[in-house]
């Protein structure tokens, strides 16, 4: 995938966080880098803003990961709007953090249906197309918490870990097919996330949304013949317990 212009690159949850920085950093190399989120809102104002970075073309779609349906309606307006797409990178989530006892079924619906549920509605649409192709590349934006359980974290931990599970599976499924299938695995990330301000001093130590991007684009650009399917990250210097 050398001709940048031509690669398509998806990202879901890319109007904020992680998902903008990863929609910066690929308009920056010059892909056409295509984004959702749950309303239109601000997509005219990002696309431009992508492609004064230096995106070959920016389109933003609405999308409710959650919704078998709405998976189905953005894949049919990517590929008649571009016709295909060569790289998703599934990284719209959500975490709801409540004991067990405490959590209501909807809480932990709509923590399953985000964070994995809706990462299978979207990739069992997209996967025609890039078996078709012979070709692809799809990164899950998974987390440490994809192997460490903490307490309040019943339904966060319990669809990470099943992330990391499907992506691995996923990954036998269609190497044969020359797609990659990549889950990166980051630590504590100073951004929006579950309400939290990035402003915050004392978060400094954090891992950045750039810090992530910059690992799902070296992860994609890794030359063929080999794949990186799973790739942990931490910040250096974590803040000391006390």
């Amino acid at each position: 995938m050398s001709d940048n212009k031509n690669t398509l690159v998806l990202i879901t949850g890319g109007n904020k966080g992680i998902g903008k920085a990863t929609a910066i950093l690929f308009s920056e190399k010059g892909y056409t880098v295509l984004f959702t989120s749950r309303s239109s809102e601000s997509h005219s104002q990002l696309e431009d803003e992508y492609k004064s970075k230096g995106a070959a073309s920016a389109k933003g779609y609405v999308l409710d990961i959650r919704q078998k349906e709405s998976s189905v309606q953005l894949v049919q307006a990517v590929q008649k709007d571009f016709g295909k797409i060569d790289i998703l990178i599934n990284n719209a989530g959500i975490g709801i953090f409540s004991g067990v006892g405490d959590m209501t079924s909807d809480q932990w619906k709509d923590v399953i249906d985000t964070n994995l549920t809706g990462v299978f509605y979207l990739t069992h649409e997209v996967l025609p197309g890039m078996i078709g192709g012979k070709q692809g590349h799809i990164v899950n934006v998974g987390s440490l918490a994809s192997r460490n359980t903490f307490s309040g974290g019943g339904a966060y931990c319990a669809s990470k870990f099943g992330l990391l599970g499907f992506s691995e599976c996923l990954m036998l499924d269609v190497r044969e097919y020359n797609i990659k299938v990549s889950m990166i695995m980051p630590g504590s990330v100073n951004t929006s996330f579950n309400d939290h301000s990035v402003d915050d001093d004392q978060d400094t130590w954090k891992l950045t949304s750039e810090d992530v991007a910059e690992a799902i684009y070296d992860v994609v650009n890794t030359r063929s013949g080999h794949l990186m399917s799973r790739i942990e990250l931490r910040p250096t210097n974590p803040a000391r317990k006390k």
